[in-house]
């Protein structure tokens, strides 16, 4: 598996959302695993890309089925709990 530079810190936001198992527990719309959700678009992208790969929160809006406004707050808050835990 490929991972990008930063993935691994990106994904462990995730898993640290709930430790029930349900990582998209914090998408309360929600009601298909984040991964589903991510390989459902990604699937549809098969022909071309359906939104310009530089519109990084238009496609998280596709992706998570968010708001553009959630799409910023999570990004947000993922910064902050990266910069906490870099501190750590």
């Amino acid at each position: 598996m490929h991972r990008l530079a930063g993935e691994a810190d990106f994904l462990q936001v995730f898993d640290d959302a709930d430790h029930d198992g349900n990582v998209y527990s914090f998408l309360p719309n929600c009601k298909q695993p984040l991964q589903a959700m991510v390989i459902d678009f990604v699937e549809k992208e098969k022909a071309g890309t359906i939104i310009p790969l530089n519109n990084v929160n238009d496609r998280l809006e596709a992706i998570l089925g968010i708001s553009n406004k959630s799409v910023k707050r999570l990004k947000a808050e993922m910064r902050e709990t990266l910069a906490v835990e870099k501190e750590a």
